[in-house]
C-alpha cells in the first residue's frame, strides 16, 4: 500500500505543492508568449489569408490558448497580470471586418481610443474569447490597474458584443430556444451575462472611487444601455418557457430577482417602474 505516514501519506507537502504552483505559472507563461506571438503576427499582416500560404496563427490553437489561459488567470490572476493586460487591446478588440454594433443609436461614442488589431480570425472566436477571459476581467477590475487596462482594451464594448452573441434566440441552424446564441444554453448564458454586468458594475463603481478616468464609467453605461434590451428581452424568455428551473418557483431567490429585474429592463437600460 503507498498510503503511509500516520494517515498524512495522502496529503501533497507545502514544497511539493509551491513546485505545482510554479510550474502552471511557467505553463501559463508560455501560453502567453504564444498569444503575444500571435498578436503580433496579426499586427503586422504575417498571417494566412483566406486561400493564402502564408504562416500565422492557427485559430483553433489561439483559441484554446487563450481558453486554458483564462482558466489559469480565473485562480491566479496576479502572476501574469501585467503580461495579459497589455495584451487585453488585441484580446478584446472586434475581429478583422467586424465592428461592434450598438443597438442604442442615441447614445454616446465611445472616447478616441484607436483600436488594436484583433487576435481573433471572426466574431464566433472573439466572443469565445470574451467569454474565456470573463473570470480573469471580473477580478483584474477591482484594481485601478486593471480598469485602466479595461479601458485601454475598449472592454465595456466587446462585453456587449458578447452578450448580444449570448442571448441572441437563433442557434447555429436557426432553431430558438431560451437563449442559445453561440451554442450557449440557459444557465451557462445566465452566467456570462451576471459576470458581464459585474465587471460593467466594477467600471462604475472604480471611476465613482476615483480609481479610473470619467471616459471608462461612459462607456461601461453605453455598452450597458447598447444590451440591456437584449438582456431584458431573453431574460423574459427564460421565464417565461424554461419553467422547469428553479427560479420559475422563486427556488433561487437571487437568480429569480436577478432575471426579474434585467426582465424590466427598457431598451435604454432604464427600470421599468410599476
Amino acid at each position: 500500500g503507498g498510503g503511509g505516514g500516520g494517515g498524512n501519506g495522502g496529503l501533497l507537502s507545502a514544497e511539493t505543492a509551491q513546485s505545482a504552483v510554479r510550474s502552471l505559472c511557467d505553463v501559463a507563461g508560455l501560453l502567453l508568449e504564444y498569444l503575444e506571438n500571435a498578436a503580433e503576427a496579426m499586427k503586422t499582416g504575417t498571417v494566412e489569408e483566406p486561400g493564402g500560404e502564408s504562416p500565422g496563427p492557427d485559430p483553433e490553437t489561439t483559441l484554446a490558448a487563450t481558453r486554458a489561459l483564462g482558466a489559469f488567470l480565473a485562480e491566479l490572476p496576479d502572476p501574469h497580470a501585467p503580461r495579459v493586460d497589455a495584451l487585453l487591446p488585441a484580446l478584446l478588440a472586434p475581429p478583422p471586418g467586424c465592428r461592434i454594433e450598438k443597438k442604442n443609436k442615441g447614445g454616446p461614442t465611445d472616447p478616441g481610443i484607436e483600436p488594436a488589431t484583433s487576435i481573433c480570425v471572426d466574431a464566433a472566436a472573439a466572443a469565445l474569447t470574451a467569454r474565456f477571459l470573463l473570470p480573469y476581467l471580473l477580478q483584474s477590475t477591482e484594481d485601478p490597474h486593471g480598469l485602466e487596462a479595461f479601458e485601454r482594451a475598449r472592454g465595456p464594448a466587446a462585453l456587449a458584443s458578447l452578450v448580444h452573441r449570448v442571448v441572441d434566440d437563433k442557434g447555429k441552424d436557426g432553431e430558438t430556444g431560451a437563449g442559445v446564441g453561440v451554442g450557449v444554453d440557459v444557465e451557462e448564458a445566465f452566467g456570462v451575462v451576471t459576470a458581464v454586468c459585474a465587471v460593467l458594475r466594477n467600471a462604475m463603481e472604480g471611476t465613482d472611487r476615483g480609481h479610473a478616468e470619467e471616459t471608462l464609467a461612459s462607456d461601461a453605461c453605453v455598452a450597458f444601455a447598447d444590451c440591456a434590451g437584449a438582456m431584458s428581452e431573453w431574460a423574459e424568455r427564460v421565464l417565461e418557457r424554461d419553467r422547469s428551473t428553479p427560479w420559475r418557483g422563486g427556488g433561487d431567490a437571487e437568480d429569480g430577482i436577478f432575471l426579474r429585474g434585467l426582465a424590466g429592463l427598457r431598451r435604454d437600460g432604464s427600470i421599468v417602474e410599476g
